[in-house]
């Protein structure tokens, strides 16, 4: 019986290991904070303030008049100076002062340098007096305000202290609790391809120091090896809530890119939630967040993190099949159209001296070559350059 044998090779081609979903870490950090409402303690200089409360909102109408209380504390001056609007309201009297509150929070700067505003970053302790000022319809007043946070924990007190604007030469204090919003976890992703700019990604990041979270796809455009657009999409958080993150491009005469730092494996941008606490009518809430990606992936080791750096496309290399009763022979090989291939007989392993049978271009159907070379026992072989 006819000896034969079928060798496949693929010459001169680099076949990269199978890519598996690349992981990144992801920290998303709100820029604004909330501030809980608080009912005034005992005036150490005299008078009763204890029925007075304290509350602060962004959700207000034209009239100038609350809405509702979210508690949003944002910046007004870089990440030094935030604000929102004031209300302070007498029970006893019936009465109440509707204003702008302004006060520098302490740790505004970033000596960590992960672009994160320390104060706002979890892992930070933050203990410190700024000052301020309010305006409730009396006059510019200032203010004092004394921060207390843990490291690792979201939550804290603000002690604020301000002129009372129910009776003159009083104070009141109130003692709040301020909460940051900050999200770590991975950003998973498989590298766009060459030729392509879609990075199809997935972010899984818990709430740091509180309860909550946020999971969904983040598909990224690769504008080039330092600069990510992202497209809009939907995040879920806990019970299953519903937030819809702008794009790139999507917020008018902004465009929020993330930018690969120097050479450093790392990205920093912003982005923007449609609606910041969608179970509320008010949406511009809680909606701007900076990101910042650490990637050390480096597949092809050329300095660029895999999340920017398209990476080569395995070739796909053909599939060879042998059928057919003796003296009937053939070969059916199968691959992407315009593979060329060559189909190459030798009458020894050993000591191969292949000669061509037949070349040609693979259309990508299966493509049926006879095999028969005249009785002589032999190893037959396709290669695919």
């Amino acid at each position: 019986m006819r000896r034969i044998g079928v060798v496949l090779c693929a010459l001169g081609l680099w076949l990269p290991r199978v890519l598996e979903g690349n992981e990144a870490a992801m920290n998303l950090v709100c820029q604004s904070f909330v501030v809980r409402p608080a009912q005034a303690v005992p005036d150490p200089s005299g008078g009763n303030a204890s029925d007075c409360i304290g509350e602060f909102t962004t959700d207000i109408n034209d009239l100038g008049e609350f809405r509702s209380i979210n508690g949003e504390w944002f910046p007004y001056n870089g990440t030094l100076g935030y604000t929102s609007n004031i209300r302070i309201r007498s029970v006893e009297l019936g009465l109440e002062w509707i204003g702008v509150i302004e006060v520098d929070i302490p740790k505004a700067g970033d000596l960590n340098l992960n672009f994160i505003t320390d104060f706002l970053e979890v892992d930070q302790a933050v203990s410190a007096t700024t000052q301020g000022t309010v305006d409730v319809g009396l006059g510019v007043e200032p203010v004092a305000a004394r921060w207390n946070r843990m490291a690792g924990s979201a939550e804290g007190t603000l002690t604020l202290r301000m002129p009372s604007p129910f009776e003159a030469g009083t104070d009141l204090e109130f003692l709040h609790r301020f909460e940051v919003l900050h999200y770590r976890g991975s950003l998973t992703y498989t590298p766009a391809a060459v030729g392509t700019t879609r990075v199809e990604a997935r972010v899984q990041l818990p709430r740091l120091g509180g309860s909550g979270h946020f999971e969904g796809p983040m598909p990224l455009i690769v504008r080039d090896a330092r600069t990510l657009e992202r497209v809009n999409t939907h995040w879920i958080a806990a019970g299953g809530v519903d937030f819809e993150v702008l794009g790139s491009r999507d917020v008018e005469g902004v465009e929020l890119f993330l930018d690969r730092i120097a050479s450093r494996p790392w990205y920093a941008g912003s982005l923007f939630l449609l609606d910041g606490q969608p179970a509320t009518p008010f949406q511009d809430e809680f909606d701007a967040w900076d990101v910042f990606v650490v990637d050390l992936n480096d597949a092809n080791a050329n300095g660029i993190p895999d999340l920017s750096d398209p990476q080569p496309v395995a070739p796909t290399v053909p599939t060879v099949s042998l059928s057919g009763p003796p003296g009937a022979l053939r070969l059916t090989v199968t691959g992407e159209a315009g593979r060329s291939v060559r189909v190459e007989w030798s009458p020894s392993l050993s000591s191969p001296a292949w000669s061509l049978i037949r070349s040609g271009t693979l259309s990508g159907l299966p493509e049926v070559i006879p095999v028969e070379v005249g009785g002589s026992s032999g190893f037959y072989r396709v290669t695919s350059p």
